[in-house]
């Protein structure tokens, strides 16, 4: 939840995964992911997940 000068601007919610991230190929690159969405138009907005020993958070 995101506050604004005391009124809620934004909603997400969270959703654990298993999928091939967003910009990438192959399908050997499964991996888990995390979506972050809205919570009234259900519109995805980040992934994020790791690569190699890297957290990548992107924006879609």
């Amino acid at each position: 939840m995101f506050i604004d000068k005391g009124e809620i601007k934004e909603i997400l919610q969270l959703h654990l995964t298993v999928k091939v991230p967003a910009g990438m190929q192959s399908e050997d690159l499964a991996r888990p992911v995390i979506e972050v969405s809205s919570f009234f138009d259900k519109e995805v907005v980040f992934e994020i997940y790791t690569f190699g020993e890297q957290i990548v958070v992107i924006p879609l």
